[in-house]
Formats: C-alpha cells, sequence, structure tokens
C-alpha cells in the first residue's frame, strides 16, 4: 500500500478518529464533485493540501469502520479510481 500511495504521490494516508487523512493532495474541480459526491462529509483542507475522508462503516447505521482487507480495498479504490485516476 506504501509503494501505492507514493506512485501516487501521496505521502501520508493515517487514521484520525473517523477520517482518514491524506496529504499532500491537490484535486481538479471534478474530482472534488466526484469525491464529494461519493463520500458525503469529506474535509478538504487545501490550504494545507489536506483531505479528511470519513472511513467507511460496516452497516449505515450501528455499523462498525471497515478494518483489515475491506479496509485496504476500500483506500486502493478511493486512490487509483478518486484520488488520481489521471496519472499513471
Amino acid at each position: 500500500m506504501r509503494e501505492l500511495l507514493r506512485s501516487r504521490g501521496l505521502e501520508e494516508a493515517v487514521l484520525q478518529g473517523k477520517y482518514l487523512r491524506v496529504n499532500p493532495i491537490e484535486l481538479r474541480e471534478s474530482q472534488v464533485l466526484r469525491l464529494k459526491r461519493l463520500h458525503p462529509g469529506t474535509v478538504i483542507k487545501a490550504a494545507v493540501r489536506q483531505l479528511l475522508v470519513p472511513v467507511p462503516m460496516t452497516k449505515r447505521m450501528g455499523g462498525d469502520p471497515l478494518t483489515d482487507e475491506s479496509f485496504l480495498e476500500w483506500l486502493e479504490v478511493l486512490v487509483t479510481k478518486v484520488l488520481t485516476p489521471f496519472e499513471r
């Protein structure tokens, strides 16, 4: 996972409470719109090039945060399909 993040120009992806903090990040307007549509509650801190994405739960109400393989799969999709889809 670290190799994937570094290859996409991301130095850090850390769990912070119920959020995943990713930095440094610069998003196009289309990426911002897609991210907010797919992950409501996302906080974008453009001044510090930081992004806080809510970690998905196993159920909408009363679920637990994703862990282990399911979390890593979600993170891989987030990084490759939403945050850096235009890079190779």
